[in-house]
């Protein structure tokens, strides 16, 4: 089923439109000469929906079992958009995720004509990798995922970080001092970063609920 407007409105000078699709939560955008600044989930009864999770996933072990972060978020209300860095596919089931949470995982930039993307309400980036920090801290946007991260928080949207970096890579200068460049941006990252490794070696559980968690506190 293609995304349908069902509803516009003029608002102060801008359109407040109405998106039904199949799978998801009715959004609301509001439109500005063809951009769109706000995207919010909303109900059509108008009760509270909690709204649009950006979930970046990196190309590190734990990206198979995001999954779990989806069926997390879901059952706690919000609308899922899966968005992978280009290496990230050969670690995910991308059928399986469209499929969890009827939106595409998107990986790379829209070709011309092709819809925009909705704004996320929120983002949690989990597994993120010692690259993908140290890129984003320096506003690398070389992918679709980085673009993403690039905008987030100057548009205040709230972002959570779940890195899964070993203790040789976390203890580099390079890393704190991107770690500190993010969270003097509002970016916030769990795990305890700071005071040990945010991964033991030999542990497999990866904290999925710990980044929903904190991503609902920065909201």
């Amino acid at each position: 089923m293609r995304p349908a407007w069902v509803d516009a409105v003029h608002l102060g000078g801008f359109v407040l439109r109405v998106l039904l699709k199949a799978s998801r939560t009715p959004r609301c955008e509001r439109v500005l000469d063809g951009m769109v600044l706000v995207s919010r989930a909303v109900s059509w009864d108008g009760g509270s929906v909690v709204g649009l999770l950006g979930v970046v996933v990196c190309a590190a072990g734990p990206a198979g079992g995001v999954g779990e972060l989806v069926s997390l978020a879901q059952g706690r209300g919000w609308d899922v958009q899966v968005i992978a860095t280009p290496s990230a596919l050969d670690f995910i089931d991308v059928e399986a995720l469209e499929r969890q949470t009827g939106n595409p995982v998107r990986w790379r930039y829209r070709k011309p004509g092709e819809p925009r993307a909705p704004l996320s309400d929120a983002i949690i980036v989990a597994p993120a990798t010692y690259n993908t920090v140290n890129k984003w801290a320096h506003g690398i946007s070389d992918t679709y995922a980085l673009g993403v991260l690039a905008e987030a928080p100057g548009m205040g949207t709230p972002i959570v970080v779940l890195p899964f970096v070993n203790s040789a890579l976390a203890g580099r200068h390079a890393f704190k001092e991107s770690v500190s460049t993010l969270r003097s941006e509002g970016v916030r990252f769990v795990t305890g970063y700071g005071e040990r490794p945010p991964r033991s070696e030999g542990d497999d559980r990866f904290p999925w609920e710990l980044a929903l968690r904190e991503v609902e506190r920065a909201g």
